[in-house]
């Protein structure tokens, strides 16, 4: 079944907040809205799936199940999943923060779930732990 990926993921590092796909860091107790870009600093390396993103990407691919009942409603839409990458690269705290129903939201957690371990987001040298949040989106395949 097709899963349409998208890598726009976010993370907050337990006491910095980091804006993953730009490297940036905020301090945890600013308001983000308002925060001046004086406060910004740069993570050193952003988390990211062992084997990189095709890989991870390949994993979604390859193991995606598309739940009948999606298919039987024709449910099309994206999960957002969120979860913590550990300083040790462990996966822990995956929830749906949004997601479409009929079986898609348990099984983007599964895919979350069963994916290889990460390589932690690291702050001056230092792994750090990330909360990432993952768009997947499921769409039923033509026939």
């Amino acid at each position: 079944m097709k899963a349409d990926l998208q890598f726009n993921a976010w993370a907050k590092v337990y006491g910095t907040m980091c804006l993953a796909g730009l490297g940036l860091a905020l301090p945890a107790n600013a308001q983000t809205a308002s925060a001046p870009r004086a406060d910004l600093i740069f993570v050193d390396e952003e988390a990211q799936p062992k084997g990189g993103t095709d890989a991870f990407f390949r994993h979604v691919r390859e193991n995606l199940r598309y739940p009948e009942t999606a298919r039987t409603a024709n449910a099309k839409g994206t999960v957002f999943v969120q979860f913590v990458v550990q300083a040790d690269g462990s996966l822990t705290d995956i929830k749906v923060v949004r997601g479409i129903g009929h079986g898609c939201d348990e099984e983007a957690v599964r895919l979350v779930q069963t994916s290889p371990g990460w390589v932690p987001a690291k702050y001056q040298g230092k792994a750090v732990v990330t909360e990432i949040s993952l768009p997947i989106r499921f769409a039923p395949q033509a026939q």
